[in-house]
């Protein structure tokens, strides 16, 4: 059960560190800008209001993430160590284990 929570969160931290990469990438390309672009909102005051807050998103985004894929590769080279640490803890144990009940204890 332990072991299932724990890859969960590994598995869950590596979309994440995907995502910011994904996201990013897309920032720097460009490729956010203008999603509203060519939307038919039916209602001019409405078209007006999305269309100001997908330049506020668009914008946030740009600050908070800018072209900063070195997130997403710090995240995914964060979870690499923590799996890494958890593996040699998991095989010190076991060793430990092992001798305590060769000890017969």
């Amino acid at each position: 059960m332990a072991d299932d929570l724990f890859s969960y969160q590994a598995d869950s931290l590596m979309r994440c560190a995907y995502d910011l990469r994904v996201v990013a990438s897309s920032v720097r390309e460009g490729t956010v800008d203008g999603l509203e672009d060519g939307v038919d909102f039916g209602h001019e005051e409405l078209a007006r209001i999305a269309g100001d807050f997908c330049a506020r998103w668009n914008q946030g985004l740009k600050l908070l993430i800018g072209g900063n894929e070195w997130l997403g590769d710090t995240l995914t080279q964060a979870v690499h160590q923590y799996v890494a640490s958890d593996e040699d803890a998991a095989r010190v144990f076991a060793d430990l284990n092992s001798e305590l009940t060769r000890a017969g204890l």
